[in-house]
């Protein structure tokens, strides 16, 4: 999913009046928004690229325009608005830049409201929260103190992580935000965790490396042990698998992890488990067990259960007294296309291609769920051949949501099916969507030379300017369509991004300022490049695929193990902390280790294990960084 790193949860509340002078139209946040949403374009304010936005975005314009807005429809607007719309709203409320970005999930975390901090507190609160106030600065300075100086900056960069706001001429500002948002939090536990994570320094996280004896045990890069054994487990035939983990220390130490739900959706989502899934089916293609087998069918059982009659996918499921319930509500849950669909139509074309042979029957049910969705895959190629043109750029109109990110996600899925579907009309059916896909994908490029981001990948239409790698499979599956079909302009499309805007950059440079760098994004670099090698037979595109890889194995700026080959963890992320206050540590590593980190991290080494040579290189470089 299209998400931070799980790890970094960013808390921004109500600054005190003193440090953040408030306009009158930022203490009327309802009013401001109804203003703004009277005002907005109904194109800009409801895309119809994004049908989960839009929908939400339809009821707000109607709510508007019969009556005063109440609390609740702001929520609905921070939640369901795209960032370049709440980014508007911002502005025209004169609310600090990224001000809703980076209280989102946090506040509901703190059992609070985001708009709180679009008021000022009364005066009894205000006297209830300094009250707060001293006792839980008391406790986290003394925490700061027994670390050695550590915690306190780490809880600043957990807490307001908004890049603006940690600058150094707005440390008043930060300050203040950090104190407020300290008295709101119910328990000090959580700043606790958390903060001991992120203030770990790079080389305590290699004093706590395994050793070279425990690598040589292990034998294979690629373990399953943390993904199934501590994150997963099977109910009714069904894999399940802990979205988040988090480190609870033990004796300083990092390696107890506890599982936390996503509040206010649930522990399991499809998002993780078709990804987890599709890791399996990949192992067992090159290595046969029927442990393997056990897991990845399960795995399919799961998202067969999330799909709906109409083909869309449900995301978030909770385990209740042992039974699985669906979530059918949630934000990131109800049914739908969105970027969860695609990854459980993802799983379903893998796992069909993968166990037609071993398992004839767990492959049909993939592929009759699989058949569900095609027609609503079909759907947006209505538009096919036919553009729109935003902020100057011309994009094509029938991608799936308007975005090239989720359409090369589904194509990943349909790619094995029609790989290994006999030749027929179901067959030529699935050609057709690859090839029309692939077309727009190739099509969402920027190809001007003169462009400093020249082979960049449109994500979206809805925001044509935003960069990110999280999920950006475009040059993956080009080149991997382009190989299987015969066509070598798909291959050029994805040589022209890998040869051009991800060889000038670095897993620092190509994140926003602000963003971790995480195995969510680098994944996508890793398999890019390994397909790519496969399409071309280059060797820099094999030299990118073991630099790229080697992120995970200590080649970053802050030298951390990023992946544990002993155990199977993939760590939540890097950050690279700014401003006066992180003055002590330049980049902050945590080590929780969740679902998508370690998926991610699995599927990042199976690929760069096609890749001749590769694996062996990564062995060695993790073992000579080991102690014996």
């Amino acid at each position: 999913m299209l998400r931070a790193a799980p790890a970094l949860v960013v808390v921004l509340l109500s600054l005190p009046a003193a440090a953040a002078p408030r306009s009158p139209t930022a203490l009327a946040p309802r009013d401001a928004l109804r203003r703004f949403v009277l005002s907005a374009p109904p194109e800009r304010l409801a895309p119809s690229a994004d049908a989960l936005r839009g929908a939400k975005m339809s009821e707000l314009l109607e709510a508007a325009r019969a009556r005063p807005l109440t609390d609740r429809d702001v929520a609905t607007f921070v939640q369901s608005a795209h960032p370049d719309l709440l980014g508007a709203f911002e502005r025209r409320a004169r609310l600090p830049r990224g001000f809703f970005l980076s209280t989102t999930r946090a506040v509901q975390l703190a059992g609070g409201n985001p708009f709180l901090a679009a008021r000022a507190p009364s005066r009894t609160e205000e006297r209830r929260l300094r009250a707060e106030l001293g006792q839980r600065l008391d406790e986290v300075v003394a925490l700061h103190r027994a670390r050695g100086g550590r915690v306190l900056p780490a809880a600043i960069q957990l807490l307001t992580s908004t890049s603006q706001l940690a600058s150094p001429a707005r440390s008043g500002k930060y300050r203040g935000a950090v104190r407020e948002a300290v008295a709101r939090i119910p328990s000090l536990e959580l700043v606790r965790r958390h903060a001991y994570v992120m203030a770990l320094r790079p080389e305590e996280i290699v004093g706590q490396m395994p050793t070279r004896a425990a690598l040589d045990r292990r034998g294979d890069l690629v373990n399953f042990d943390h993904l199934l054994r501590a994150l997963g487990r099977r109910v009714d035939g069904k894999l399940l698998v802990d979205v988040y983990a988090e480190n609870v220390p033990a004796r300083g130490r990092i390696g107890h992890y506890v599982p936390v739900a996503a509040l206010g959706e649930g522990s399991y989502c499809v998002d993780d488990v078709a990804r987890g899934t599709v890791a399996l089916l990949q192992a067992y293609r090159r290595a046969p067990r029927a442990g393997l087998l056990a897991q990845a069918r399960a795995g399919l059982e799961f998202v067969r259960m999330m799909q709906a009659q109409d083909g869309e996918f449900y995301n978030f499921a909770s385990l209740e007294n042992g039974r699985i319930t669906v979530n059918r509500d949630g934000a990131t849950s109800r049914k739908g296309l969105a970027f969860w669909a695609v990854r459980g139509i993802w799983a379903l074309g893998e796992g069909y291609g993968a166990l037609r042979r071993a398992d004839p029957e767990a492959a049909r049910r993939a592929a009759t769920a699989l058949q569900r969705t095609l027609p609503r895959l079909e759907e947006p190629l209505r538009a096919y051949g036919t553009y729109r043109v935003v902020e100057g750029k011309r994009l094509p109109a029938w991608l799936i949501n308007g975005a090239s990110d989720e359409t090369a996600v589904a194509v990943k899925g349909l790619l094995p099916f029609y790989e290994a579907l006999p030749k027929g009309a179901l067959r030529a059916r699935v050609g057709v969507l690859i090839r029309k896909y692939c077309d727009g994908i190739a099509a969402s490029q920027i190809e001007n030379p003169a462009a400093p981001d020249l082979g960049r990948f449109i994500h979206s239409t809805a925001s044509p300017s935003e960069r990110h790698l999280w999920g950006s499979q475009q040059v993956e599956v080009l080149a991997q369509a382009g190989k299987l079909l015969g066509r070598a302009d798909w291959i050029r499309s994805a040589a022209l991004c890998a040869d051009n805007y991800w060889a000038r950059s670095t897993p620092a440079s190509i994140v926003a300022p602000g963003e971790a760098q995480i195995a969510y994004g680098i994944e996508t670099v890793v398999s890019g490049y390994a397909r790519l090698y496969e399409a071309t037979g280059r060797r820099e595109h094999a030299e990118a695929t073991f630099r790229w890889a080697s992120w995970f194995f200590g080649a970053n700026e802050a030298r951390a193990l990023m992946y544990d080959p002993t155990t199977g963890r993939g760590h939540d992320g890097i950050t690279h902390l700014r401003g006066r206050t992180q003055a002590r540590t330049r980049y902050a590593v945590s080590v929780n280790a969740g679902a998508e980190s370690t998926v991610e991290s699995l599927l990042a080494l199976q690929s760069a294990a096609r890749v001749p040579g590769v694996e062996s290189r990564l062995r060695e470089l993790l073992r000579g960084s080991l102690p014996r």
